[in-house]
């Protein structure tokens, strides 16, 4: 009894089955007195020399057994196989049929042959590449492995500090998650810990959850995560060893001078690499002497993250305090060809080309001779007078028609109001006028604020106006347009706020994205390239 094989075989063309056998065996049948070979004797032939194996083995019998198949059966084989069934023909001549895979044993089943177990078959398929490219899940860019290389140098280096200076958006938070997981993986004992301090709770937040997604990639152990700031309270944070330590700079300055010091002091002994975030402003008073007691020198690692190795832009003394605070040691992004990072970022990619546009305004409030003491003073605008510029209302009608403006182009808009009650303000009449937009400030709620910001960062709604929550620990890399209605002398606040739209396409972001800025008494720094390079020769050049 014929098989369905070798029923499906014998519909194949006399003149291709005879092709197909070859004609050594057809001429020995000749010579034998079989002047007439019939399809189904022809397919039996062709079964006999080579075996039932020979629809896999041989591409050009597949082929034609498809060809001669009844449209009813050549639309089931398709089904069998998950193909689309528009064209079945075309579509089953063109399958790959990899030995053991899903459609290799499908499309064994639909003819009904028994799978044979040989290792030696030499099968005449698709077979699988034997080179393949690998995409690690926790990535590094070039300019990020070569970072982290000079990073771990310069930690052995001297006393063990050194300050990482990358833009934002170029992906210090990443980088700085390499070294610790080195770190962990090259100490020999489970004893030491790292500890991340951040002056913001989202900072906190943001390092938490990176490094227990970095870890899960990178680790080779256990290692604890002992969140220390805000709601959360580590109760057992004396017994810290092998962990990842989050802390608020706020929550450790209080442990160091309160009646909790001991717990501080025990702490600071188990800790053998410490990272602070935004690490400009390491030489605070408040935060200095934290960071000397839980890294001193020659003891314990120190490594500081920031986009702004500067503190100021007209106080050379501060800015050295930095510098010499890190040991002068600086490693920052260097590439041949480019004038600075940043324009290397851009051109790559992995940066937003960025585009400014001032909204001039000539009016509104002179700063009176105290006001202007307190800018010289402090080098930047107090909270009072930041309120009067944010309460002038012709100076929040240009905003408010250029925030329109860019809602209507689909954009997604970050607004740096000068104060609460402006973000109110400005939220408020946008809502009114059918814009979708929300508002975040430092009074918000957390729960609020943590729907809105998720609501902004999904596109449900296009602008979101903000005042002192969204500078760091804010990532929407969607975002392309900020909005500087606050005026600053900060080159580090301008760089922060310009930085929550520079995310580029490479880094999940856009390619392009725009900052508006209000120019009221003084611009501040248009061209972040500016603001990378402004404090390169307080710093020694040290080749890490």
């Amino acid at each position: 009894m014929a098989t369905r094989l070798q029923t499906l075989i014998s519909r194949v063309s006399e003149d291709k089955l005879i092709e197909l056998v070859g004609s050594s065996a057809t001429t020995l049948l000749y010579e034998l007195g079989e002047r007439h070979l019939s399809p189904t004797r022809l397919a039996e032939l062709l079964i006999s020399l080579e075996g039932e194996k020979v629809l896999i083995n041989r591409p050009e019998v597949r082929k034609a057994v498809i060809q001669s198949l009844a449209p009813i059966d050549a639309s089931d084989l398709a089904q069998a196989l998950g193909l689309a069934g528009n064209n079945p023909y075309a579509e089953l001549k063109s399958i790959k049929l990899r030995k053991n895979s899903t459609a290799f044993f499908k499309f064994l089943d639909w003819f009904q042959v028994t799978y044979w177990e040989d290792e030696e078959d030499s099968v005449e398929i698709e077979k699988a590449s034997k080179v393949s490219t690998i995409t690690p899940s926790y990535q590094l860019f070039d300019h990020q492995i070569d970072a982290v290389k000079r990073v771990k140098l310069a930690l052995h280096q001297g006393d063990g500090r050194v300050l990482m200076h990358m833009p934002t958006g170029a992906g210090k938070t990443r980088s700085a998650m390499n070294v610790i997981a080195d770190y962990f993986r090259d100490t020999h004992h489970e004893t030491k810990s790292v500890i991340w301090l951040a002056h913001v709770e989202e900072l906190c937040e943001q390092a938490a959850d990176e490094f227990e997604v970095a870890w899960g990639y990178l680790g080779n152990r256990q290692v604890k995560v002992i969140r220390h700031y805000g709601a959360y309270t580590a109760a057992d944070i004396r017994n810290s060893d092998n962990a990842f330590i989050v802390m608020s700079l706020q929550s450790a300055h209080a442990m160091a001078f309160s009646k909790r010091d001991d717990v501080f002091f025990a702490l600071s002994r188990s800790v053998g690499l410490v990272v602070i975030d935004e690490a400009h402003m390491a030489t605070a008073p408040t935060y200095s002497h934290v960071l000397d007691s839980l890294a001193p020198r020659f003891t314990t690692k120190l490594l500081g993250l920031t986009a702004t190795p500067g503190r100021t832009w007209d106080d050379v003394s501060e800015d050295l305090k930095l510098a010499e605070f890190f040991d002068y040691q600086k490693v920052t992004l260097s590439v041949d060809g480019f004038d600075n990072p940043i324009e290397y970022l851009t051109s790559s990619g992995y940066l937003a080309e960025v585009t400014t546009e001032p909204i001039i305004y000539d009016g509104g409030h002179d700063l009176s001779v105290r006001e202007q003491k307190s800018v010289s003073e402090f080098r930047d605008f107090n909270s009072s007078t930041l309120k009067k510029i944010g309460s002038d209302a012709d100076r929040n009608l240009h905003i408010l028609l250029k925030i329109e403006h860019e809602a209507q182009l689909r954009n997604r808009i970050i607004v740096f109001a000068c104060s609460v009650e402006q973000a109110e303000q400005l939220n408020a009449v946008l809502q009114l006028r059918g814009v979708s937009a929300a508002c975040v400030t430092g009074t918000t709620n957390k729960e609020v604020r943590h729907e809105a910001v998720q609501k902004f960062k999904d596109g449900e709604i296009s602008v979101i106006c903000n005042f002192g929550v969204l500078t760091t620990g804010f990532d929407a890399p969607k975002a392309n347009v900020a909005i500087i209605a606050r005026p600053t002398q900060s080159v580090v606040l301008y760089s922060q706020m310009v930085g929550r739209v520079m995310r580029g396409k490479n880094a999940g972001g856009t390619e392009r994205c725009k900052v508006v800025t209000v120019v009221d008494q003084k611009y501040g720094f248009r061209d972040l390239g500016e603001a990378f390079t402004l404090w390169d020769d307080l710093w020694e050049e040290r080749e890490f």
